[in-house]
């Protein structure tokens, strides 16, 4: 789709879908890789592709916008980083399994 919408309109210079999930769990394991916690967002959750960062600049607590060109890496909110792992702090370098729908 996005190429799509390039090539139909050459003008626009970036291009990101967002991409919405419903009826997914996130799966949050302990050092030993069992899980500890279970989360499934009511509001369902939300993709993007790294061009987004491009069209937008959120600021960045650690990290960098670089890394999502890596497969597996992921941003999360300030929020939703205290959420899952109890701060922003704790969640660099954690691990996130996605358990997809039908739940």
């Amino acid at each position: 789709m996005p190429l799509r919408l390039k090539t139909a309109f050459p003008q626009l210079q970036e291009v990101a879908p967002i991409y919405a999930s419903q009826n997914d769990q996130l799966l949050i394991p302990d050092t030993d890789g069992n899980t500890e916690k279970v989360f499934k967002e009511q509001r369902g959750l939300f993709y993007t592709e790294p061009s987004f960062f491009k069209m937008f600049d959120f600021p960045l607590l650690a990290g960098s916008y670089e890394s999502l060109n890596e497969p597996d890496n992921v941003l999360l909110t300030k929020e939703t980083a205290e959420k899952y792992f109890g701060s922003w702090e704790a969640a660099i370098g954690k691990t996130i399994k996605l358990e997809a729908g039908g739940y």
